[in-house]
């Protein structure tokens, strides 16, 4: 009862306690070779608690049961990674289930409230070997398995899976750095593989057994391995990495897992830190046609890629841009035609090329631009793609240089093409959006070549490609692909509105989504997912035509800046809808009208209060004064007129 007991009293702290601990390396000996006797973390004191409840319902269960836990959280401990309460526990003579009960039946002899024990069943056609069961333990959910080895029977390709031995289980799990195992019971990190420890130290990132095994095992290992190699910057070893582009571990992950659970994985990476670094990977595997794939399952596709500079510049100009085939840039330059697409069944396999130059785009200008949409038109105008072996100091004053990327795309800063694709940092503006609000940027720059290309069924209705791709082939919210096409269509529009003269850009901001993190949401600013791609070796025929859409959209962010429209997505409008019909006697469909108008008046009228939107909503619906921003017209009803009270002849229109 003493590790109870000292668990006990770090449960009582009021401040996460630092915790030493003994290291047991195998095949190794503490305090020699480089390996540490001990090893330190930070105990949150929920976690002690967590951890002493477990602890003492395994003594009063009588069985001798060893409480170990594995895999993320021991790795995030001794990488000083602060992160909510996430306990994965491996018993070594009792299923996972069977265990859990135990601890909730100690917990409610002992007046504690407990919940229900979940089951997640093993599903071997899906890759999940092992039922998992699951309940909350004051108010952190654990989950709780048995220590497994796998069998093989030559007639089945699917594993028998037995109880196994720490050593037997560590080998099974998908990288030495998550192989590492806590023993409550004895208070020791134990490395059963014996190079966990020293890889997470070093920065690597391995597989117990060879690569090929562990990710025939379960290819969405393959995924994890491109997440935790960008969340971390660790660099892969030279044999995962050749796996990592192997065809038939490609095929296994692409038929295989369920499309959930890729989802799932993309997820998380694009909503962490380092989403780019993420995509880049991705890309160098050759990856993206399986985590992007096509949205035409049941249908064929109409409409047109939007390929940058595809109206500009030769297929075979093209095809130097965005570093493709001959071959393929020709296919895009077909796609990227009016009706290029119409009764195809799938998009080029090229065009995720055009995404990941975007990507690239905005990570060089979140990077270079932290200031808002003034400082990117700043940026937008002084960019200049350049050789690799350019020298800075020949560069005109006030001059970005933008380098090539080893893998896709330009970064602001020169990188050694030898350096691992994915220890290559993100630039790290973009990493203090929501993550919400950073997942949907990477989605909305990975599919807005196919912005403009719809999906039609068996019923001959067409669905918007990028809203098929969220929602159907990686299993995100309808909530997620409907913001996308808000965020596409608003970047469409300042496409067609670059330039100086953009007046219309104010509205189009406005209608990007709302949603995200704190009051009011956190609204993702289009501008930047509207920007061009720019190449990482452009030939001397794009040079051009880069530089003058470089121009024109420098002129819309600087437009946008001086009519006071940065962070318009982030306003709240002055009137809720309550507010709105019963100051104004109406309900039903006229209510949009005046929502619109009301997003329109609000633009043009910064300072305003409710009431005096309220008094314009009241005489617009009466026909007294003409609709905001326009010239002519008559209210509601007309959708028409301007100036008046609504403002000056000179004010922009929103």
């Amino acid at each position: 009862m003493e590790r109870v007991r000292s668990l006990c009293t770090a449960a009582a702290a009021e401040a996460p306690v630092r915790k030493t601990c003994a290291l047991w390396v195998a095949g190794a000996v503490a305090g020699e070779g480089g390996v540490p006797a001990t090893v330190t973390f930070e105990l949150l004191p929920v976690e002690a608690r967590v951890l002493a409840a477990l602890l003492a319902a395994a003594e009063g269960d009588g069985k001798g049961t060893t409480v170990r836990v594995a895999g993320g959280w021991v790795r995030d401990k001794l990488l000083g990674k602060a992160k909510e309460p996430d306990i994965d526990v491996a018993l070594d003579n009792m299923t996972g289930k069977a265990f859990a009960e135990v601890v909730t039946e100690h917990l409610r002899a002992a007046g504690e409230r407990v919940g229900t024990v979940a089951v997640i069943q093993a599903n071997p056609e899906q890759s999940k070997h092992l039922e998992t069961a699951t309940t909350r333990v004051y108010d952190v959910w654990v989950d709780f398995v048995n220590l497994r080895a796998e069998v093989y029977d030559p007639a089945s390709r699917i594993p028998r899976v037995e109880f196994g031995s720490p050593a037997q289980d560590a080998e099974r799990r998908d990288f030495t750095m998550n192989a590492l195992f806590y023993n409550v019971t004895t208070d020791t990190v134990e490395d059963w593989t014996g190079r966990g420890y020293a890889d997470l130290s070093a920065g690597l990132l391995r597989t117990p057994l060879a690569p090929s095994i562990t990710f025939v095992d379960d290819p969405l290992r393959l995924l994890r391995a491109v997440r935790f190699a960008s969340r971390f910057g660790f660099a892969m070893v030279p044999d995962l990495h050749a796996a990592s582009r192997d065809a038939t571990i490609h095929a296994g992950l692409a038929h295989k897992v369920s499309r959930e659970r890729i989802g799932a994985e993309v997820e998380q990476m694009l909503s962490g830190v380092r989403p780019v670094a993420s995509l880049r990977v991705l890309a160098d595997f050759g990856l993206l046609d399986v985590v992007f794939p096509r949205p035409a399952v049941d249908g064929t596709l109409v409409g047109n890629l939007t390929v940058p500079y595809a109206d500009t510049l030769p297929p075979a100009a093209l095809a130097e841009l965005y570093g493709l085939t001959a071959a393929e840039g020709a296919a895009l330059a077909a796609a990227a035609a009016p009706g290029g697409l119409d009764g195809a069944a799938d998009l080029p396999a090229a065009w995720t090329a055009v995404g990941m130059r975007l990507v690239a785009a905005l990570n060089t200008l979140f990077g270079a631009a932290p200031g808002g949409v003034a400082d990117a038109g700043l940026v937008a105008a002084t960019a200049v793609p350049v050789a690799p072996d350019a020298d800075p100091a020949a560069l005109p004053p006030g001059t970005l240089p933008l380098y090539p990327d080893p893998a896709v795309g330009f970064l602001t800063a020169r990188a050694d093409p030898a350096t691992p694709v994915e220890t290559l940092p993100d630039n790290a503006v973009h990493s203090r959006l929501p993550s919400d609000a950073r997942r949907l940027l990477m989605y909305a720059a990975m599919t807005a070549a196919a912005g403009a290309v719809g999906v039609r069924n068996k019923r001959n209705r067409v669905e918007p490609a990028p809203f098929l791709l969220l929602t159907e082939r990686l299993k995100r919210k309808h909530r997620e692909g409907t913001d996308l096409g808000a965020v596409l269509e608003a970047a469409v529009g300042l496409r067609a509105q670059a330039g100086p003269a953009a007046r219309p850009a104010g509205r189009l901001l406005r209608r990007t989504p709302p949603r995200g993190a704190g009051p009011g949401g956190a609204r993702l600013p289009p501008a930047r997912a509207a920007r061009p791609a720019i190449s990482p070796a452009p030939p001397a025929a794009a040079r051009a035509a880069i530089t003058a859409v470089i121009r024109r959209y420098a002129a819309l962010a600087a437009a946008v800046a001086d009519w006071g429209f940065d962070g318009v997505w982030a306003a709240k409008p002055l009137l809720d809808g309550k507010a709105l019909m019963d100051g104004c006697g109406v309900r039903g469909p006229e209510v949009g009208a005046l929502v619109e108008e009301l997003a329109r008046w609000q633009l043009l009228h910064p300072g305003g209060t409710p009431d005096d939107a309220l008094l314009h909503l009241r005489a617009f619906r009466a026909g007294t004064v003409p609709a905001t921003g326009s010239g002519v017209g008559s209210g509601a009803g007309g959708g028409a007129g301007g100036g008046g009270a609504s403002g000056g002849a000179g004010a922009p229109s929103s």
